[in-house]
């Protein structure tokens, strides 16, 4: 039957293979809808993910980079397919996460020149989320910890370690980040919004104090 996996998959690797790119990743859209985890080839993959790219089906193409590192994380396209996603996933500032885990795989690979260019974005990235002191510390002043970027962060992601830091109750750390989500904690000391900077820092989020 055309509509079992097992045609569908056969079809996808006999584009690849004559070099109808969309009808590959067309088909390979296909059999995800019926097998999640489905991969290709190792060639297959590949173009299958890169005429996504070009088609500008983002979150498809990078799931076809992922399928491909998942089956063949030693393959030879290996570190520059997760060079390629750490670059993608750095883009998206609420999975830079991701991105590190990708561009570290990128940075330990044999490749030099992939490897560096791996190194100077995670260097990029932690650049990123280091905490931008804009203030100066004064005797009796009041510093605010505000988001670096406009990026909503969820409230489950940095409510504890507000607490924690700021002694602040949580029902009220939860009211500030539901009304203001880019106001992480106000009227704090310089030494408790410095640390409160440098405590987010360490979970990939920047911050402006």
């Amino acid at each position: 039957s055309e509509t079992t996996p097992e045609f569908i998959r056969g079809r996808a690797e006999e584009m690849a293979m004559l070099r109808n790119d969309q009808a590959a990743a067309e088909l390979w859209l296909r059999l995800r809808e019926k097998e999640p985890d489905a991969v290709l080839s190792e060639k297959a993959q590949l173009v299958v993910a890169r005429w996504l790219m070009q088609a500008r089906q983002v979150d498809e193409a990078m799931a076809a980079f992922e399928a491909y590192l998942a089956e063949y994380p030693d393959g030879p396209e290996a570190q520059r397919v997760a060079l390629r996603l750490g670059l993608l996933y750095q883009r998206r500032f609420r999975e830079t996460g991701v991105a590190e885990k990708w561009l570290r795989v990128a940075a330990d690979g044999g490749n030099k020149a992939v490897a560096e260019s791996a190194k100077a974005a995670l260097e990029r990235l932690e650049r990123m989320h280091r905490p931008l002191l804009l203030s100066r510390p004064a005797a009796g002043a009041k510093y605010a910890v505000v988001a670096a970027s406009v990026d909503r962060i969820a409230p489950a992601r940095v409510s504890r370690l507000i607490v924690e830091v700021t002694g602040a109750a949580m029902q009220d750390v939860m009211r500030r980040l539901r009304v203001c989500p880019g106001i992480f904690a106000a009227d704090l000391d310089w030494e408790r919004a410095k640390t409160l900077a440098q405590r987010m820092s360490e979970r990939r989020i920047g911050t402006v104090v």
